[in-house]
């Protein structure tokens, strides 16, 4: 918005910051559809996706010299986030526990390193683990708390690993 405002400015021409509005409306809304899953009837990334498109608004409020609009929502939506961070476990309930099995290549704890760090990244921990070798690959097979959506963000992270061969969970 500013810059839109400096070019109008410097070369004389007349400036509609309607315009600039409309592309990053379209933008950020494209971005935030983006961040929407859905897996086995689930939505996840609602929150994302209203997040971005709401910092996006914030941005353009002060962009357009709205500075006492944007700061008290800029408070709300961070006191709003942080709570619903507080309550998200109480909203969501209790934990189910669910089964993995992953097979992945026996490369002397590359992959294994790899899970661990998604599973870290989505905030999930591996329980009751049972490992096995055969034949160069690891069978590993685990319960996790699936109540958190990540749950089904982090089947894809797992796929990412190069070194692993087959994901199979059963809820």
């Amino acid at each position: 918005m500013i810059i839109s405002e400096y070019i109008s400015r410097a070369t004389g021409q007349p400036s509609d910051p309607g315009r600039v509005t409309a592309q990053v409306v379209t933008g950020i809304g494209f971005i935030g559809a983006g961040t929407i899953i859905q897996s086995r009837g689930i939505i996840t990334g609602l929150t994302t996706a209203a997040t971005i498109w709401v910092v996006a608004a914030i941005g353009l409020a002060i962009g357009a010299g709205f500075h006492e609009i944007a700061v008290p929502f800029t408070v709300f939506v961070l006191v709003t986030l942080t709570l619903l961070g507080k309550f998200e476990h109480k909203l969501l309930g209790r934990c189910h526990y669910s089964t993995c099995e992953i097979v992945h290549l026996d490369d002397g704890g590359k992959t294994e390193s790899e899970l661990r760090d998604i599973l870290e990244d989505y905030d999930l921990s591996m329980n009751s683990q049972v490992v096995s070798k055969h034949k160069g690959k690891v069978y590993r097979t685990f319960t996790y708390c699936d109540k958190h959506p990540a749950r089904y963000r982090f089947i894809s992270g797992l796929w990412r690993s190069a070194g692993v061969v087959k994901v199979n969970t059963n809820r």
